[in-house]
C-alpha cells in the first residue's frame, strides 16, 4: 500500500509466525552498542521430523540484509536433525553471497566467519 504525501506510518502489524525455534543474535563490542558487527535471525518450523519452514537473515555482512529464498528452499522437507552434509551445503551457499566489508568496527573475515558459525549453530542445535 502506498503512503500518501500527508500520511505518516503509525503502526506496523506483522502476522504471527509459527516456529518451533526462533533466534536473533547481535554481535557487538558491548551489549549497549546500538550498531552490530553482525546480526543473525533464524526461524524453523518442523512438520513431524521434517523441516517445514525455515528462514535466515544476516545483517552487517553486505550492503543490505542478506536472505536467500533459494537456499532456504533446499532445507524444506529434509529430515531433522539435519545431516551434516546438508548443513555444509547451506553454509557453503551462504558463504558465496555473504560479502562483508572491513571498517572500524570489524574485519570482513571476522564478520563472515561469525555469520557462518551462527548459522551452523542454529542448524545443529535446534
Amino acid at each position: 500500500m502506498d503512503r500518501l504525501k500527508e500520511e505518516i506510518v503509525t503502526e506496523i502489524i506483522l502476522p504471527e509466525m509459527q516456529a518451533d525455534r526462533f533466534v536473533f543474535e547481535k554481535v557487538a563490542n558491548r551489549r549497549a552498542d546500538a550498531i552490530a558487527k553482525i546480526s543473525f535471525a533464524g526461524s524453523m518450523r518442523l512438520d513431524e521430523d521434517r523441516v517445514g519452514d525455515v528462514r535466515f537473515a544476516f545483517g552487517a555482512v553486505g550492503p543490505t540484509i542478506i536472505r536467500s529464498l533459494a537456499i532456504e528452499q533446499k532445507l524444506k522437507g529434509e529430515a531433522f536433525p539435519l545431516d551434516p552434509k546438508i548443513i555444509d551445503e547451506v553454509a557453503a551457499d551462504f558463504d558465496q553471497i555473504i560479502n562483508p566489508i572491513d571498517d572500524h568496527r570489524s574485519t570482513a573475515a571476522y564478520r563472515k566467519t561469525v555469520a557462518l558459525r551462527l548459522l551452523r549453530h542454529f542448524l545443529e542445535t535446534m
